[in-house]
Formats: structure tokens, C-alpha cells, sequence
């Protein structure tokens, strides 16, 4: 028969776990922000604009595909490039992540 946990070790266990989705959450939010601000960047327009163009697209995905095809289309810098995509891809896991809690 399995041993139980006791009420202590339960507490720190469920603690730790609402305190790292609660990082990943802010973490999360914080890019985001970060890549409509790259949004704005790569559109050369107002705060505005940039939060128009971010709203109407309904996910994280189309999102983030709208900015890689700018950042394609606009920057030369294969090595900037190469980190845009890395950054994007990060994001990706982070918000599968993020979803399943």
C-alpha cells in the first residue's frame, strides 16, 4: 500500500505549482506585450494600429505568424531573424503550456 502524503508535504507540493503557473502566466503576458510591440515596429504606425491588427486576429498563432512574415519581409539580418523565430518558437511551447492549465 502506498504511503500518503502528509498535509504539510500536499501544501509546499500544491504551493509550488500555483506559484509556477502563476509565473508561466505573467511570463506569458509579458511576451506578449513584447511582440505587439514588435507589431507596432514592423508597421510602422501608431500603438494604436498595432493593437487593431493584434485584436482581429483571435489567436496566439496567427499572431505570431503575422509578425514572423513581417520580420521575413523586412529584416535582412539572417542572425536577428534566426533569434525572431527562436523567440516565436519559445513562445509556441509556452503557450501549449500555458493552455493546459
Amino acid at each position: 500500500m502506498a504511503k500518503s502524503k502528509s498535509l504539510e508535504e500536499e501544501t509546499k507540493f500544491n504551493y509550488a505549482l500555483t506559484i509556477s503557473i502563476g509565473n508561466l502566466v505573467i511570463n506569458w503576458a509579458n511576451n506578449e506585450s513584447v511582440f505587439l510591440a514588435m507589431l507596432k515596429a514592423l508597421l510602422g504606425g501608431s500603438k494604436i494600429s498595432a493593437a487593431i491588427v493584434w485584436y482581429s486576429l483571435t489567436s496566439s498563432r496567427l499572431r505570431l505568424e503575422i509578425i514572423y512574415r513581417l520580420c521575413k519581409e523586412q529584416i535582412n539580418n539572417k542572425t536577428l531573424l534566426k533569434g525572431i523565430e527562436d523567440a516565436i518558437d519559445s513562445f509556441k511551447t509556452a503557450t501549449t503550456t500555458r493552455n493546459f492549465y
